[in-house]
């Protein structure tokens, strides 16, 4: 009798550390998905900041450019990045 409670208590310990180490996996995957998508969302910000720069250069209107207190060759530069630079 008391070698098959000790056998139960230690299946019941052993599922525990199972479905312990799941969660553990769960949370790792949420953190993992937080920081993939706050990259991605960071990488989508500096595409759309490096298209209006590009679209500053392109122009011609220099009240603008001092207006922001850029240089054409600056406006060009922050364009000419990809967007996981920062």
């Amino acid at each position: 009798m008391t070698e098959q409670i000790t056998t139960t208590s230690t299946h019941i310990r052993a599922r525990t550390k199972v479905a312990s180490s799941a969660g553990t996996r769960n949370n790792r995957l949420a953190g993992l998905a937080r920081g993939l998508s706050s990259i991605v969302g960071t990488w989508m910000a500096r595409s759309a900041e490096r298209r209006m720069w590009r679209e500053v250069a392109e122009s011609y209107d220099q009240h603008m450019l001092r207006d922001i207190g850029v240089t054409r060759h600056q406006a060009r530069g922050a364009a000419s990045k990809w967007f996981w630079q920062p």
